[in-house]
């Protein structure tokens, strides 16, 4: 059974901001205010910012506890498994690999050799942001080429019946 990781890890960054895999390191979350990116015309909501602290290995339970109750397994078997699990990251990491955890970013090993995190942007851990995505704005006084998508429409012809109406003659009197 192979565990992934990037879905128990994103979970629980909607409710803590620490998760920690044992013997890897720990993803913490900041609140980021909501930002307005004036090169790019949008306004993104608040949100958790993820980062990685490699020095955060010791297993504080919450991670094994999460897989205990959502894969079923006990909790010695649990911890087994991340063990595992993060000493195939670590592996990965050290031939050069780069480790995807989806929904949470990717790990990678930078030319010094240090660890690197890049978060994935497309998901937002921040609970009373969940649903917001980012807003595009228009700059005032531009001039904006309205999207119009065009559909086209095809009319079929039916034949219409021709009825014969009697046509009635005014006589003089």
């Amino acid at each position: 059974m192979s565990l992934n990781l990037g879905h128990h890890i994103s979970d629980l960054l909607y409710e803590h901001d620490c998760v920690i895999v044992p013997d890897l390191g720990g993803f913490v979350a900041n609140v980021k205010s909501a930002s307005i990116n004036e090169q790019a015309h949008t306004i993104a909501p608040s949100s958790k910012q993820i980062g990685f602290n490699q020095n955060l290995r010791q297993n504080d339970g919450l991670l094994a506890n999460a897989i205990v109750q959502k894969e079923g397994l006990e909790y010695n078997e649990a911890v087994k498994q991340l063990l595992a699990k993060a000493l195939q990251y670590k592996d990965d990491l050290k031939e050069g690999r780069r480790v995807e955890l989806l929904k949470v970013g990717v790990l990678y090993r930078d030319r010094s050799g240090n660890i690197r995190f890049v978060p994935n942007e497309d998901e937002n851990h921040l609970k009373k942001s969940f649903g917001l995505g980012k807003l595009y704005l228009v700059p005032v006084g531009a001039s904006v080429e309205p999207v119009v998508e065009t559909l086209e429409i095809v009319e079929e012809e039916a034949e219409t019946p021709v009825i014969a109406l009697p046509i009635e003659t005014k006589t003089k009197r």
